[in-house]
């Protein structure tokens, strides 16, 4: 199950055919969101230092837009409300994510197609029972669902909107949490909190990314919170126990599965350096052909299973981008391996030139059409249970380090310090060969990420 999960844990992609154009996406956020003044904790717990309220950096933006909020029926009784915003006179809108907003093409309005680019999500909805805007949100491609929701005009995307009512919070849940996650193992989560009781935060399960921009409340010893990203939906619920120092709940993954867990204040470990993935022992390369032909041989590569369906992928083709062009002049080349499901691969093929060209892809992607995405990658690597899976190769094409997975600006200083890794691993991997490169690393686990 966690196997599936990991697969689906980054569901879409979507043809942009449709004869509108797509708004560009709008990542305002370095890290997770700011609230305004937290209130003093009840339980005498240990928080970590908040940083002072920041300005709201959409604030222009979502005062020209509608704002509806939506409620999706992602189980029995759950419930998972999220807020968007369409422009009243152009086809676009965007998804409230935090402080991050990603685009919507409006492709009807009467009653509502909105398209959700590069995901292959549609939310759809008009008049209906009851006098309430109802309809569904689908989803296309890779692992095909739909629910129903519930649609109603909001004033904007502040979480009371979202979250309206309640009583005044228990406690002050603010802070770095330990996470012990059912099939995925123990990870790390940190929420900031107002006075109000209203919720921003995001959680790191070990190996597969974030939770992205999780927003929400605590009503009393009660909270909900909840993600969107078109593809992807998040309900996460929890009850504050043992006087506000422990927390128990589930992580519910819209069509996918439901997780339970339990956080407590014990020290959470580093999430974006742990990885299962390792070299087989006794082995030191990968056999992957084409790795001693032009534009590969002798040079430092960074070998790379991903895709289009998968927004952790999203977040970590930029870095690659970037990486690639700051050590050019060093001879650094990215090998891209596309996992793409199998049944319409002149659609995936099409999807593909559409990240390239969203990101400033500049290498070539190879494809593979298959649902078991660890059937392709190299049998030389052993327990890669997370993707995307990036293997980082020296000039004699020795594996330096593996990597699985990858946190999004939401995870904050997780964030900051997965992307200081990245570069640490390939400025090794760039440097002159040296007489100790050139023997092979001992046996065991040589590949293993630090």
């Amino acid at each position: 199950m966690r196997t599936f999960v990991v697969a689906a844990f980054a569901l879409g992609c979507s043809s942009r055919s449709e004869p509108h154009k797509d708004p560009g996406p709008k990542q305002v956020a370095e890290a997770a969101p700011a609230v305004a003044d937290a209130a003093p904790a009840r339980t005498g717990a240990v928080l970590d230092a908040a940083p002072a309220p920041a300005p709201d950096p959409n604030r222009a933006l979502d005062a020209q837009l509608e704002w509806y909020r939506i409620t999706a029926m992602i189980g029995e009784p759950a419930e998972m409300p999220f807020a968007i915003g369409l422009s009243r006179d152009k086809p676009e809108g965007w998804i409230a994510s935090g402080t991050e907003r990603l685009p919507i093409a409006v492709i009807e309005r009467s009653p509502f197609v909105l398209r959700i680019p590069v995901r292959g999500a549609e939310l759809r909805f008009g008049p209906g029972a009851g006098g309430k805007l109802r309809g569904q949100w689908l989803i296309s491609y890779y692992f095909k669902r739909d629910f129903d929701i519930v649609a109603e005009k909001i004033e904007g995307p502040a979480t009371e909107n979202v979250f309206p009512g309640g009583e005044p919070p228990a406690f002050d849940v603010s802070g770095t949490w330990r996470v012990d996650i059912k099939e995925f193992g123990v990870g790390r989560a940190t929420f900031r909190q107002d006075a109000r009781g209203m919720l921003t935060g995001t959680i790191i399960p070990p190996e597969v990314g974030d939770l992205r921009y999780l927003v929400g409340r605590l009503n009393g010893t009660r909270a909900r919170l909840t993600a969107f990203d078109g593809v992807h939906g998040f309900l996460v619920e929890f009850i504050t126990e043992n006087g506000g120092r422990q927390l128990t709940g589930h992580w519910m993954v819209a069509g996918i599965g439901d997780f339970p867990f339990i956080a407590t204040r014990d020290e959470a470990p580093p999430t974006h350096v742990k990885v299962s993935a390792h070299m087989a022992p006794g082995k030191t390369r990968l056999s992957l052909p084409g790795l001693d032909r032009p534009p590969y041989a002798g040079k430092p590569v960074i070998v790379e299973y991903f895709g289009s369906w998968c927004p952790v992928c999203l977040d970590l083709i930029p870095e690659l981008v970037r990486l690639q062009r700051e050590h050019a002049t060093e001879g650094l080349q990215v090998r891209s391996i596309a996992v793409e499901p199998p049944g319409d691969n002149a659609e995936a093929r099409h999807r593909l030139e559409e990240f390239r060209k969203e990101f400033g892809v500049t290498w070539p992607f190879e494809m593979r059409y298959t649902d078991e995405f660890n059937s392709v990658v190299p049998h030389e690597v052993v327990d890669a249970t997370g993707f995307p899976v990036t293997i980082f190769l020296r000039r004699d094409h020795t594996v330096a380090a593996i990597h699985t997975g990858f946190v999004s600006r939401a995870a904050g200083p997780e964030h900051d310090e997965a992307v200081k890794h990245l570069d640490e691993i390939v400025a090794s991997i760039v440097a002159p060969a040296s007489p100790s490169q050139s023997r092979s690393p001992a046996p065991g686990k040589p590949g293993k990420a630090r």
